[in-house]
């Protein structure tokens, strides 16, 4: 019932917008702290390393948590 309450909510919700904001400062700062990336003879855009950063991330989020909703089964 404890997690139920209203301060709970309101303080895992404030965890989750924490976390997110971490994550999209991570995938951002990435590709300027990593050595250059080629593919095909043409160096990979900053914006696609981020972008297929942050989709990796949420993918993998998605996976965890069904795997965890359907091990608490």
């Amino acid at each position: 019932d404890g997690l139920r309450s209203p301060l709970s909510i309101a303080f895992h919700v404030l965890l989750l917008a924490i976390f997110v904001y971490h994550t999209y400062s991570w995938f951002t700062i990435m590709p300027k702290t990593m050595a250059p990336v080629v593919v095909g003879g043409k160096r990979l855009s900053n914006a696609a390393i981020t972008g297929m950063g942050l989709a990796a991330s949420a993918v993998l989020s998605i996976a965890l948590f069904f795997f965890l909703k359907v091990l608490a089964a």
